[in-house]
């Protein structure tokens, strides 16, 4: 009766034992089978990324992007010399400004002492003046912070503005020279351009045809988990 009841509750032992191992193996083959797909996924996404059309796609629109600046460079340097001329007259006034010295200069109260002190705060011309207020200066009270900023506002009010004067060529040469180094920069870019497409339509062709070795091992590792679990 014993041996009996022993061998009875050995026997419910061993099934509950098998039963648990058999809920953990099905368990065990779930989560491996679920991390071989996801890695199968994500080799066939990268696979039909680099043999589909979009890389292509992506650096045909680059080269066009590049085509239209290029085009469009005969434009933007005439909108570049053409902002030079609208700020002609705000040029010619600041050139105007500095060229009136206060070292040169007859202003009331303010003789050669002072106008060493106004130099060595930064005031040496009538735009520097204009921009900067004179306050706070040795031996600069308020009469003559007025005569310093009397004599720049009535020197400023002598300017005569030239809008017949010829664009400084300095500046002219800095606009063509910018736009110069843009079209040959473009145009390296541009002359590639055949090439690398065709380059990559190659590249693409071969992949479609011969998937990577890292796509074909992970569905064999899935494939192996599915014979695995039965």
């Amino acid at each position: 009766m014993f041996v009996h009841g022993f061998w009875g509750t050995a026997l419910c032992v061993g099934a509950l034992v098998m039963t648990t191992l058999s809920i953990s193996l099905k368990r065990k083959f779930e989560v491996e089978y679920r991390d071989a797909k996801a890695k199968l996924d994500e080799q066939r996404q990268v696979w039909l990324a680099q043999a589909g059309p979009a890389i292509f796609e992506e650096k045909r629109k680059l080269f066009l992007t590049l085509a239209s600046t290029y085009s469009g460079l005969p434009a933007k340097e005439r909108e570049m010399l053409g902002e030079l001329e609208k700020t002609k007259r705000e040029r010619q006034f600041t050139s105007y400004m500095k060229s009136q010295l206060i070292a040169r200069a007859k202003i009331p109260g303010v003789g050669q002492s002072r106008k060493a002190t106004l130099a060595s705060y930064g005031f040496a011309n009538a735009l520097d003046v204009k921009n900067w207020r004179v306050t706070k200066l040795p031996g600069f009270g308020p009469s003559l912070v007025g005569e310093v900023e009397a004599w720049a506002s009535s020197v400023g009010k002598k300017f005569a503005f030239n809008p017949t004067a010829p664009t400084e060529p300095h500046l002219v040469q800095q606009v063509k020279s910018t736009i110069t180094m843009e079209r040959v920069g473009l145009e390296q870019k541009l002359a590639n351009a055949p090439d690398q497409l065709k380059s990559l339509c190659q590249s693409a062709e071969r992949l479609r045809k011969a998937p990577p070795q890292t796509l074909y091992d992970a569905l064999v590792q899935m494939k192996q988990i599915e014979v695995d679990r039965g």
